[in-house]
């Protein structure tokens, strides 16, 4: 279920990251693309053992583990418009 994907943060970034990438089939590298060094140790580990492979269980992204790599997957594109649209929605509750 895609609002399932989208709902920690750590997914949301990988698929944004992607979205925003100049040349998204060239993959970005995990953690450096994503994580500057000052992450906690616990959220990287998090994102290699849980969110990363839910993302590739799902389609969203294809991710290379050997050389830890990470690239649109075929359903990618659904997921990618899902986060804009929900990312423009106007939040009803302010």
């Amino acid at each position: 279920m895609p609002l399932d994907i989208l709902a920690k943060e750590r997914r949301r970034m990988v698929l944004r990251r992607l979205d925003d990438a100049r040349d998204p089939s060239s993959g970005l590298s995990v953690p450096g693309d994503f994580y500057d060094g000052t992450a906690p140790r616990a959220e990287q580990i998090a994102l290699h053992h849980v969110d990363l492979p839910k993302l590739a269980d799902a389609g969203a992204i294809n991710w290379d583990r050997h050389d830890g790599v990470v690239y649109p997957g075929p359903e990618f594109e659904g997921f990618a418009e899902l986060l804009r649209r929900i990312s423009t929605a106007p939040n009803r509750h302010k």
